[in-house]
């Protein structure tokens, strides 16, 4: 523990001897990290929305105008009676008219018309083995739309299938841009710390010489470099939550990260700070050893 505070104590005194060139790392490294949690941001958002239509997988039936509400519960429960159907569900056309003005962000479209213009509608949700059927809700779609009082039967399971799809790109992406960001955090840690190490190449060099081992020597630049990544994982998770508010008064409904991802992002950053720093100084450190007179040249 005591050598914990000692080597923590030292990279902060590396950190504020050097605070332009730390500061000008710092921002560097929040820009880097800020593009990667955006890319994480955007494919939370992403996944949430696919489970959400996964979860609303179905069809939407909607019954000829003039069609009863009486009528329309009777062909509910027919419905529901098929054996590849779940539930099906007889919506009122003034409540489906609430749900569409909800989801368009209270805009009075019946005010606006002077009517409701939808009809009597019927929510479908088919079996779990139904769903899974490749086919299964198109298959269905025209057995329903055969009856006379349905005047169309709708889904969006093609969308859905797409959008699955889409889903294994995005994951890609995430890798990709996660393994673009380790490597641009690791040539922003060799510029700025093998300048540091530059400037303290005397005192590395005494230290050397009195008997003190690499480890000794590598250690405070390894937690510099992971409190560089960690202050500036931080300061990129503030100004991803700014970009989130953002996009959420143009698009609501947009999730900030867990807070577990949150956590795992800093623990990850300085991570990947401490990695980058050994990359960066071991180089400088076996110069060091086989030419005792000069560090960097």
């Amino acid at each position: 523990m005591n050598q914990f505070r000692f080597f923590a104590a030292e990279a902060w005194d590396y950190l504020i001897r050097g605070r332009g060139t730390s500061l000008a790392s710092v921002i560097a490294l929040c820009a880097v990290f800020f593009l990667f949690g955006l890319v994480l941001l955007v494919s939370h958002n992403v996944q949430n929305a696919a489970e959400s239509l996964e979860s609303r997988k179905g069809l939407t039936v909607f019954l000829v105008p003039g069609v009863g509400e009486e009528r329309g519960s009777e062909l509910a429960r027919t419905f529901e009676g098929f054996g590849e159907i779940r539930t099906a569900e007889f919506v009122h056309r003034d409540v489906a008219l609430a749900d569409l003005e909800n989801d368009l962000g209270d805009f009075p479209i019946g005010s606006a018309l002077g009517e409701n213009p939808l009809p009597h509608t019927i929510r479908i949700e088919l079996e779990e083995v139904a769903r899974a059927r490749a086919g299964a809700l198109l298959s269905m779609a025209h057995e329903l739309s055969n009856y006379e009082e349905v005047d169309e039967a709708i889904f969006g399971d093609q969308f859905v299938e797409t959008l699955e799809q889409n889903l294994h790109m995005v994951r890609m992406a995430n890798l990709s841009v996660g393994g673009l960001s380790a490597l641009a955090v690791a040539l922003v840690l060799l510029t700025t710390l093998r300048l540091l190490f530059l400037g303290r190449r005397d005192t590395l060099r005494i230290l050397k010489v009195v008997g003190a081992t690499d480890q000794f020597i590598r250690m405070p630049f390894l937690f510099l470099g992971g409190i560089q990544c960690l202050m500036a994982g931080a300061l990129a998770l503030i100004f991803l939550e700014g970009a989130r508010i953002f996009f959420e008064a143009l698009f609501p409904g947009v999730e900030p990260l867990p807070v577990a991802v949150r956590l795992g992002f800093l623990v990850g950053s300085a991570l990947i700070g401490i990695l980058a720093s050994f990359a960066a100084i071991e180089p400088s450190l076996r110069r060091l050893e086989q030419e005792p007179e000069e560090v960097v040249r």
